[in-house]
C-alpha cells in the first residue's frame, strides 16, 4: 500500500456487518420496479431504470455512448 501511496484506512468493515441495511436496499429495488426476483435470485431491471429516466451508464459509464 505505501509503494502504491493509498493510505491506511482507519476503520475496517466488513460487508456482513450491513446485510440488514442492504436487504432493506434490496427491497427497495424490488417494490420500486427496478429489481425482479426469478430463480431464488433478485436481478436488477435495467430497462425499467431507463424507463424511469436514469441513465444506466452512471452505473456502468464506459457504456454510456452505447
Amino acid at each position: 500500500m505505501k509503494s502504491l501511496n493509498i493510505e491506511i484506512p482507519d476503520i475496517i468493515t466488513r460487508v456482513s456487518e450491513y446485510v440488514p441495511e442492504i436487504i432493506t436496499f434490496i427491497e427497495g429495488l424490488v417494490s420500486n420496479g427496478f429489481a425482479y426476483v426469478a430463480n431464488n435470485s433478485v436481478y436488477f431491471d435495467t430497462e425499467s431504470y431507463v424507463n424511469a429516466g436514469f441513465e444506466y451508464g452512471k452505473l456502468e459509464p464506459w457504456s454510456i455512448k452505447e
